[in-house]
C-alpha cells in the first residue's frame, strides 16, 4: 500500500517531538500556540495570558544530577538530549525560584511547605499540562509519553 502524504507528515511529527532539541523561545511559542488552540473549542477553559506573561520549564531540570537518579536504561548523554525535548518542556505564568526548579520531582510539583508552589499551583488550568500534573514519577518514560501526548494534541488541532 503507498503511504499519503498526510501519514508521512504525521509521522515526522512524531519523531520530530522525540529527537529534536528546542531552545527555551522556540518550545514556549509552540506550547503556548498549542495551548492557545486547544482552548478554541472549550468554552470553559481559563483565559490564556499574553504570550510574554510565560515562561518555558524543564520538568526534568537541565542541572538533574544532584536531585534526579538516572535510571539505569538511561546514560548521562542520552538524558540530557531528552531533557532539551518538548516532551520534558512545559509554559508556566510566572517562574519557579531556581532552588525549585532543579528540586526533585516531587517538590517540584508540589511546592515546599507552603513556603513555595510548585507546578501544580503555577500550571494548575494549562490544558497541555494535565496529564504531567499527575504523575507520581518523572523521568525518560514519562517524557517519552508526554511527547506522544503532544503530538496527538498537535495532530489533532494542526491537520498535515
Amino acid at each position: 500500500p503507498t503511504r499519503r502524504s498526510s501519514d508521512l507528515n504525521d509521522q515526522t511529527l512524531r519523531q520530530c517531538i522525540h529527537t529534536t532539541k528546542f531552545n527555551n523561545k522556540r518550545a514556549l511559542a509552540i506550547l503556548y500556540l498549542l495551548e492557545s488552540r486547544l482552548r478554541e473549542n472549550n468554552r470553559h477553559a481559563l483565559v490564556l495570558k499574553s504570550f510574554s506573561e510565560y515562561t518555558l520549564e524543564h520538568l526534568m531540570p537541565q542541572k538533574w544530577l544532584a536531585n534526579w537518579p538516572l535510571t539505569p536504561e538511561y546514560t548521562l548523554e542520552q538524558r540530557d538530549e531528552m531533557i532539551k525535548t518538548l516532551g520534558n518542556m512545559c509554559m508556566i505564568p510566572g517562574r519557579l525560584n531556581t532552588a525549585m526548579s532543579n528540586s526533585n520531582w516531587s517538590t517540584k510539583l508540589n511546592g515546599r511547605n507552603d513556603e513555595e508552589d510548585g507546578l501544580k499551583i503555577y500550571a494548575k488550568g494549562l490544558l497541555t499540562m494535565d496529564n504531567a500534573l499527575i504523575s507520581p514519577t518523572w523521568n525518560e518514560k514519562t517524557i517519552t509519553e508526554r511527547g506522544k501526548e503532544l503530538a496527538d494534541l498537535m495532530l489533532s488541532v494542526w491537520k498535515a
